[in-house]
């Protein structure tokens, strides 16, 4: 495979949200050879996403969340927004952009995914329902744009089953991208040995190994103690939005620091799950077909089940 060529950014990290990628990405950063953009997620290229959910609406915008003379200096420039994946137009406006580019794709059993994701949106304000279940179930009526909530910037992160469908994303990511150029990693492998998979990663990228012994968990799931305190910043965030202001302030990291604390994600219950798993078991059978793995320790309906199948995957891998 060619070198990358630094004079743009060569290398995009497309997702899928919260499957370590704020994590990799963080290493990557690190690394001598590498510049990352700034933010971390530039959102783009996803131009079937609402306006108020990209930040860069220009590409004048975009490059200037770059850093010329580091760019002129690095061997990999890239970026890391979730949603490129799950986009149908993000990959074909990348390829425009930059046709040699290649790909890192994290995935993730789809059933956590989705949990996960619904408590990141639910602490940033996207997401107004508590309760999963209930979130789960007004997807149909969400898609018609009902039920949206008004501090919302686009409806599609709400519609778990399809964000969460990787399946079917991966499936149209290979039918525009030589497979040569997609290095995908699979949440379970990034969580158990992440510096086998950072390796990877970096010779994928063609990069040197650097000095890094330390993979710090990174973006763990967090819980507002104060929700009611928290949605008046919540629609400040949609009115600064809504006036064109895009650059963040630092007044919800700050806020958030106070009105959140670290928390596990509550149980599913059995029967949501077992729902969730006969709603996902076809994509995640692409999913193993297309990586050439055994993921039957996924979108399974009870997690007694998963933990067992995963020891039998481990030991036959």
């Amino acid at each position: 495979m060619p070198a990358l060529s630094p004079l743009k950014p060569n290398f995009f990290v497309l997702g899928a949200p919260r499957c370590g990628t704020t994590a990799l990405c963080q290493y990557l950063k690190d690394h001598p050879e590498v510049h990352f953009s700034d933010p971390k997620e530039p959102s783009f290229f996803h131009t079937d996403f609402g306006p108020l959910h990209r930040k860069c609406h220009t590409l004048e915008e975009y490059l200037r969340t770059f850093d010329p003379e580091r760019m002129a200096r690095a061997k990999a420039v890239g970026e890391g927004t979730v949603w490129y994946l799950y986009s149908r137009e993000a990959v074909p406006n990348i390829l425009a952009f930059n046709p040699g580019a290649r790909f890192l794709v994290m995935v993730r059993d789809p059933i956590d995914l989705a949990h996960s994701l619904h408590a990141l949106l639910l602490w940033g304000g996207e997401e107004n329902e508590p309760s999963f279940e209930r979130a789960w179930r007004l997807q149909e009526a969400r898609s018609l744009g009902r039920s949206v909530p008004g501090t919302a910037t686009d409806l599609k992160p709400l519609l778990y089953g399809d964000v969460a469908s990787l399946g079917a994303q991966l499936e149209r990511l290979f039918s525009l991208v030589p497979r040569e150029r997609v290095l995908v990693v699979t949440y379970d492998d990034f969580r158990d040995d992440p510096a086998e998979e950072y390796s990877l990663v970096l010779g994928f990228l063609g990069l040197a190994p650097d000095e890094r012994t330390a993979f710090p968990r990174v973006n763990k799931h967090q819980r507002l103690t104060f929700p009611v305190a928290a949605r008046p910043l919540h629609w400040a965030r949609m009115l600064k939005l809504n006036l064109g202001i895009r650059r963040s302030l630092g007044i919800w990291r700050l806020a958030s620091s106070l009105l959140s604390r670290p928390d596990h994600r509550p149980a599913l219950d059995p029967e949501l799950r077992e729902e969730m798993a006969e709603f996902f078991r076809d994509d995640v059978q692409k999913l193993a077909s297309l990586l050439g793995r055994d993921l039957s320790h996924w979108a399974r309906a009870s997690e007694d089940e998963g933990r067992q199948r995963l020891k039998i995957s481990a030991a036959r891998r």
